[in-house]
């Protein structure tokens, strides 16, 4: 792989700089968070993601992701 080994956590292709809305998910306990209660050896993981693959996966019922992520206008 490329560019230190990323790959796309829902293609499993390589994430390459021509994608530049490429994406980093960090996932840590929710509550511990917003509690304030999290330390910084608490579990965590980062996923990564192609922009169009995000895009097209990370969508919930009521709510999508900004395009500003993914370094585009809002339009």
């Amino acid at each position: 792989m490329t560019d230190g080994g990323y790959a796309c956590w829902f293609c499993d292709r390589p994430i390459e700089r021509t994608d530049p809305g490429a994406v980093l998910v960090h996932v840590r306990g929710f509550w511990a968070w917003y509690d304030g209660s999290n330390a910084d050896d608490d579990p965590a993981q980062d996923v990564y993601a192609h922009s169009a693959c995000a895009k097209n996966r990370l969508k919930g019922a009521t709510m999508t992701l900004d395009p500003s992520v993914f370094l585009e206008d809002d339009a």
